[in-house]
């Protein structure tokens, strides 16, 4: 078993990631949406 590391670095690390991640995904949503508009 696996068990999450307790150290708040690791957290602030993975915390920080995610939110990259978040980010793009929203960008990469409104980029499709931008390129459906313009081929409709």
């Amino acid at each position: 078993v696996i068990h999450p590391s307790t150290d708040p670095k690791v957290k602030k690390y993975h915390d920080a990631k995610y939110k990259i991640f978040r980010g793009l995904y929203e960008q990469q949503l409104s980029n499709r949406s931008i390129m459906a508009q313009a081929l409709a």
